[in-house]
């Protein structure tokens, strides 16, 4: 893929990554906040944009599965 779609794809994740790490902070939520940070560093280490989208699904969706 192109370097316009992998830069993206990475804002994107980055961007909802915010979203759970802000959501988590202020309500305290732990799960939502390791997910966040996870959504936020991911794309600056990981280049591939397909590996990204995948890792932010599996982020996104830890939250509901595992409940501190």
């Amino acid at each position: 893929m192109d370097s316009g779609t992998q830069m993206f794809v990475s804002m994107m994740v980055g961007v909802v990554g915010l979203g759970y790490l802000t959501y988590g902070w202020r309500q305290r939520h732990i799960m939502a906040t390791v997910a966040g940070l996870g959504m936020s560093i991911f794309p600056m280490v990981i280049s591939d944009p397909i590996v990204n989208v995948v890792l932010c699904i599996g982020l996104g969706a830890l939250p509901w599965f595992l409940r501190f």
